[in-house]
């Protein structure tokens, strides 16, 4: 079993849905802004996967890191992770969060469903890469999920998700 994130201020659970083991961690600090960040496949493995690429730190203490970025900001955090384009489509259709910080990973350069479900919700989404995909193979080049987000980070490796979270800041307060 993999090790899930959990801190003194989150609260683990866990469910089944389509097979999937899905993490969840739901934070208990309630303050102004809510922030769902949605990781897609193989972000599990970040810290072990391609190191010279994404770096050697785990989802786990990027998530730790985060937490504490978000309680010195004001923010409430909600973390899930899944490799299971559905799941991603059924957690960007269910979130009421203010915000939506996604990294579907190599479903951004293909997966139409996952542009439809972003679409379809009112929810302002900025999309993370931690690699330079614009840099990378061709196919890492295309975007289908682009236009239909707020904002984009790419190549700032794990920092993209913290410079995600200022720019939410700055929307908040209309800068």
């Amino acid at each position: 079993m993999p090790k899930y994130f959990h801190s003194r201020f989150c609260e683990k659970t866990f469910f089944k849905a389509t097979s999937a083991l899905l993490f969840s961690c739901v934070c208990d600090i309630i303050m102004g802004m809510r922030v769902t960040i949605l990781n897609g496949p193989n972000l599990n493995l970040l810290g072990q996967r391609e190191i010279e690429i994404y770096g050697r730190e785990s989802l786990e203490s990027l998530n730790g890191r985060l937490l504490d970025f978000a309680k010195e900001k004001g923010l409430s955090l909600t973390f899930h992770q899944t490799s299971f384009e559905g799941e991603i489509i059924n957690i960007i259709h269910t979130c009421s969060d203010d915000f939506l910080v996604l990294n579907a990973g190599a479903l951004s350069h293909y997966s139409y469903a996952i542009r439809d479900a972003i679409a379809s919700v009112g929810i302002p989404v900025i999309e993370v890469h931690i690699s330079d995909v614009s840099a990378r193979e061709p196919f890492r080049q295309v975007n289908v999920l682009k236009d239909v987000c707020k904002d984009f980070v790419y190549g700032r490796g794990v920092n993209g998700y913290f410079i995600a979270l200022e720019r939410i800041i700055k929307l908040m307060n209309n800068e």
